[in-house]
């Protein structure tokens, strides 16, 4: 949980996580993966958490297979938000693409160092735009804030 405090935002972590309680949930049919995470702010889930369900969840636990992974990460998600053109590879949909190597997902961002970003994710494309090739990041993200339809 963070909280925000004062008009300048201060904030705190509390970690009141269960582990078991959240691997439970999230292998659950009907729970998506998402973030209200923001690259701004000083929480590591900004940069790290489609990374760390992949690289923890995926491949060192296998609670998930990737598809599911990735569906509950795009398509469900998408769905739930009322977003009818994203979420799915398909003629008239907005081409946002992330293409990576498996084995080499790593989320990197912590509490010390929120900002820092995953690794394995060579390509990332929004809107048919590439926005991210190896390290190399565009100036412009290509992307908005969506709402839905």
């Amino acid at each position: 949980m963070l909280i925000n405090l004062g008009p300048k935002g201060a904030s705190a972590a509390y970690f009141i996580m269960d582990e078991t309680l959240q691997s439970r949930l999230l292998v659950s049919p009907s729970i998506s993966i998402s973030s209200d995470g923001s690259p701004q702010a000083f929480h590591p889930r900004g940069h790290g958490t489609f990374a760390k369900i992949i690289e923890k969840y995926v491949n060192q636990q296998g609670l998930l297979s990737l598809t599911e992974a990735i569906r509950k990460m795009t398509s469900q998600s998408a769905k739930i938000l009322g977003i009818s053109d994203r979420g799915v590879i398909k003629v008239g949909n907005k081409a946002d693409i992330i293409i990576f190597d498996l084995s080499q997902v790593k989320a990197n961002a912590n509490y010390a160092h929120p900002h820092r970003l995953a690794e394995g994710f060579s390509w990332v494309i929004v809107n048919g735009k590439i926005a991210r090739s190896g390290a190399i990041m565009e100036k412009n993200y290509y992307g908005k804030v969506l709402q839905p339809d």
